[in-house]
């Protein structure tokens, strides 16, 4: 990622230490990122600078090669690997091995697969096409090898741009390359901007849309390479100097993870970094001093290995122990700058101080290391190889026992949360829960993830009250009627939500009680009228004859890792206790919002399960009588929610709400336990 220092020292441009000064910059920017997204929001973009930063350096080998008629594709290829390969195949090769020793089998074979993948500098290719990213899958935080997408876009960048400047940088004129290159980056932004509502991880990890970044580093080279320095003078150097450390700064504390990235808003951190490479070689300036500074200039020397492990590191520890604080975060930002000066003292500066590029090294040091880095991957992809049952026959017996009740909500047939609702599931009796010897119509549990979860505690209310309850979730999608539905959800899903909102209406017909239920909270974050759009779907059904039962949201409990106990077999010091939390106000301000409403409408019910989760008001993932009650940390898992309702029905029944709405409409005569 933009470490080319043996090409900044012999290319027609001297060395320049401010060039470390920046590689240190963005290092530093997402390692702090990483450990905590509060301390720079935006930190991400330092792989935005790496960008700018390779296609400055690596056009200005390729055009001092050309112009001096000596350039070779083999030459060419042979640099990049010996630079990037050596210290990159050795953290493949590590956290394949941690991954099998550490990580529950699944897990492991997931980081073998990218291992596969990254060997053959595809990684972003992977993790942007084939892996799961289902509503429960898990998290990216926890991917060790996740951070190398960014080394396969630079890669296959290195593969097209090569050919590009050989075939058109000597026959074109150079106006007119200039200009066909500044519309290719245009229309990456532009690109990035417009399909990333739609396909944002292919946005994010694929080149077509990071293409633009790559080359305004390769257009301020040129422009330097054409001297027009000599319009600007050394006095234009802190202006344009000030202006780029600004720009990067705006992107740093301003940008963050929730905004449409890459796209035009990319071209914030990429044109900063641009004003500072050019203005860095018009003559000194204050920002120039200060990125030249040694100590963040032998940080930068090393950027290149605290990239590559300091994502790992986090991973591991994330995988086991969650979100690092101050003082786990301290203690990963010193171990990755540690092995960063391992790393490349033993492995990369060796590897690039070796002065004969030829087929022979090829093959010895990348081929050879890549195949079998390669063969050990796939070795721990499949378990039925020797490597895998020596390890993991054991683990696997032990920890199927603890995995077996934690099943994601769409892995029970009558659980019907889907991506997409279908006409099928509006009449499909798998999706029928409760006591079915009633020929009543059914109520309809309706919502999204959040409502999907309540399925087993009203299932028990259903099953002892002689009614029945279709349910129909569709995940991030909100439970609102018209129209109004699209300003709560991403383009991403508006056309899922919308075709699900077209099977709850067929399936409305045939409902005389709407119990719901929503994360609340996340889609008002989209817009504060979202109550306000949520209660006139309400008043909407009601007006049709129908009684409504609102469930309120339930507490976030950070922390909890359903897969605690298994992952204790490995991870050394795990201990896996409930954990406990108090309800945010925001939770408790919202269900407020929601009682009221129903306290004001005589046909709406609400319930709040908060004070069977959050006795005294210590909310815990775990009910009183031990039993595992969340499935994350904002879900209750299926036997939870069974459960949840037992429980709730000992101690009061069918709460008042449900019979109050069963007894108007089903005619149902109250049962107390």
């Amino acid at each position: 990622m933009a470490f080319e220092i043996e090409e900044n020292r012999v290319s027609r441009l001297p060395y320049r230490t401010d060039i470390d000064g920046l590689r240190a910059f963005a290092v530093i920017s997402v390692i702090l990122m990483h450990i905590d997204k509060s301390l720079l929001p935006g930190g991400f973009v330092g792989v935005d600078i790496f960008f700018v930063l390779s296609g400055f350096l690596i056009t200005g080998l390729i055009l001092k090669d050309l112009d001096c008629g000596r350039f070779s594709f083999v030459q060419f290829y042979c640099r990049r690997i010996k630079r990037i390969a050596p210290a990159a195949l050795a953290v493949i090769l590590v956290c394949a091995t941690l991954a099998h020793f550490l990580m529950m089998p699944d897990d492991a074979r997931e980081t073998a697969k990218a291992a596969v993948w990254s060997v053959a500098s595809l990684t972003n290719v992977y993790y942007s096409l084939f892996r799961d990213t289902g509503y429960f899958a898990p998290s990216s935080a926890e991917l060790p090898l996740l951070h190398l997408w960014s080394l396969g876009v630079e890669e296959q960048f290195y593969l097209l741009w090569p050919l590009l400047l050989v075939v058109l940088y000597p026959h074109l004129k150079k106006s007119y390359f200039l200009l066909l290159l500044s519309l290719i980056a245009l229309g990456s932004f532009f690109l990035g901007e417009i399909l990333f509502p739609v396909y944002p991880s292919l946005v994010y990890f694929l080149l077509p849309t990071r293409a633009g970044e790559l080359i305004v580093g390769a257009l301020v080279y040129f422009a330097i390479h054409g001297k027009v320095e000599a319009r600007f003078g050394s006095k234009g150097a802190t202006p344009i100097a000030i202006c780029g450390a600004s720009l990067l700064t705006i992107s740093v504390f301003m940008l963050n993870e929730g905004q449409v990235f890459p796209g035009l808003r990319a071209m914030v951190p990429t044109l900063g970094t641009g004003m500072l490479l050019f203005a860095g070689h018009l003559g000194e300036n204050p920002v120039k001093r200060i990125l030249c500074f040694k100590p963040l200039a032998t940080l930068g020397l090393i950027s290149y290995s605290a990239y590559l492990w300091h994502w790992p590191i986090l991973a591991f520890y994330r995988y086991g122990y969650g979100q690092p604080g101050a003082v786990a975060g301290t203690i990963i930002f010193v171990l990755t700058i540690f092995l960063a000066y391992i790393c490349y003292f033993y492995i990369e500066r060796p590897a690039r101080n070796v002065k004969n590029i030829s087929y022979p090294l090829v093959f010895k040091w990348y081929l050879t290391a890549s195949f079998s880095t390669f063969t050990i991957a796939i070795l721990l992809v499949y378990p039925g190889t020797l490597i895998n049952k020596i390890w993991t026959t054991n683990f696997e017996v032990i920890s199927a026992k603890v995995l077996a009740t934690e099943i994601p909500p769409t892995e029970y047939e009558y659980v019907c949360l889907r991506k997409t609702l279908t006409i099928v599931d509006a009449s499909d009796g798998r999706c029928v829960i409760g006591d079915f010897r009633s020929a009543r119509p059914p109520a309809l549990l309706w919502g999204d993830s959040n409502a999907a979860h309540y399925v087993g505690m009203v299932g028990y209310f259903a099953s002892h009250n002689n009614f029945t309850v279709r349910n129909l979730a569709a995940g991030t999608c909100p439970p609102i009627l018209g129209d109004k539905l699209r300003q709560y959800v991403s383009r991403t899903r508006e056309p899922h939500c919308l075709a699900s909102q077209a099977v709850v209406i067929e399936a409305l017909k045939a409902t005389e009680v709407v119990i719901i239920g929503a994360a609340w909270n996340f889609y008002e974050e989209y817009g504060t009228d979202f109550l306000t759009d949520f209660f006139a779907t309400v008043r909407q059904l009601t007006d049709a004859g129908k009684e409504v039962v609102i469930i309120g949201k339930i507490p976030e409990i950070d922390g909890f890792d359903r897969y605690c106990k298994v992952k204790a077999l490995r991870y050394p010091l795990l201990y896996c206790n409930a954990v406990k939390s108090s309800v945010s106000k925001e939770v408790l301000n919202i269900n407020e919002r929601l009682k009221r409403f129903a306290e004001m409408n005589r046909k709406v019910h609400y319930f709040d399960p908060v004070r069977y989760i959050c006795p005294n008001a210590s909310c815990s993932t775990h009910l009183s009588d031990g039993i595992q009650l969340y499935f994350d940390r904002s879900h209750i898992s299926i036997p939870g929610s069974w459960r949840l309702g037992e429980v709730i029905y000992a101690t009061e029944g069918v709460p008042e709400a449900f019979r109050s709405a069963y007894a108007q409409k089903l005619h149902l005569s109250p049962v107390e336990p």
